[in-house]
Formats: C-alpha cells, sequence, structure tokens
C-alpha cells in the first residue's frame, strides 16, 4: 500500500503550475485487512498552504457467523 505520493497540476494553455498536492495515507492491520488510520492532504498554491486531514480509530471487523 502506498504511504505517499505527489500530484502536480498544470495549466494545459501557459504550462505554468497551479498546485501541487502531497497525499500521505497510515494504514492500520486489522487480522489480513490493512485498514485506512490516517489521511493527510497537503496542497501548495500561489495563495499558500492547506493541510486537510482525517483519523480513524477503533477499527472493527464484524464477525462472521
Amino acid at each position: 500500500m502506498p504511504r505517499s505520493y505527489t500530484v502536480q497540476y498544470w495549466d494545459a494553455a501557459t504550462g505554468d503550475l497551479k498546485r501541487t498536492e502531497t497525499v500521505q495515507e497510515r494504514w492500520q492491520r486489522i487480522g489480513k485487512w490493512d485498514l485506512p488510520a490516517r489521511h493527510t492532504v497537503t496542497q501548495a498554491t500561489a495563495t499558500g498552504l492547506f493541510v486537510r486531514s482525517f483519523t480513524l480509530t477503533k477499527h472493527e471487523l464484524l464477525k462472521s457467523d
């Protein structure tokens, strides 16, 4: 599972870089499953730096019959 990646957005007409986003993922293994634990997006634009993040906790797998 990827832990991080970067995406760049370019203006097709001018070739200018519009923004860059770096995505970071963290996973938690529960049994045989890798479940998302944290997701963070850092975005850099001409107007500033923005960070959005959420965390998931208390994962539980459903019990099968």
